[in-house]
């Protein structure tokens, strides 16, 4: 099936780095993969080089969206063979709380920690809002 979202090299690579996406729920892994794609306009290249796999799609929106809204996430359209000024996908969903805190902005992991437990809070009152 994760042929069905990469070319057979590259996927073989994701399974290497991410082998635990053999026993996930197949629905699991289209969701994190349809988000990052999609919402996020992160190329299969870039997810192959990041742990995508490894990550809840919880920890990824929550990562993406703080970034959104504390200005260090571009989410305008990016045209065809434009390169995106956002950081890498690793750098954003592979890194400790301390490091993406202060690679972007300076914020403190409390701060971090808060927008966690508020944008889950609003994702429960409107579960069809996407975050």
């Amino acid at each position: 099936m994760v042929k069905g979202l990469f070319t057979n090299t590259d996927a073989v690579r994701v399974l290497r780095s991410c082998p635990n996406i053999l026993l996930d729920e197949w629905a699991d892994v289209q969701a994190k993969f349809d988000y990052v794609f999609h919402t996020m306009k992160v190329s299969q290249k870039q997810m192959m080089y990041a742990s995508l796999f490894n990550h809840s799609l919880q920890h990824v929106k929550n990562r993406h969206m703080f970034l959104v809204h504390a200005g260090f996430f571009d989410m305008s359209k990016i045209r065809e063979n434009e390169k995106s000024s956002n950081d890498s996908l690793d750098k954003i969903i592979d890194t400790t709380e301390e490091d993406f805190c202060r690679r972007f902005g300076g914020f403190s992991v409390e701060e971090y920690r808060t927008f966690c437990k508020l944008n889950e809070k609003k994702h429960l009152m409107d579960p069809d809002e996407e975050m």
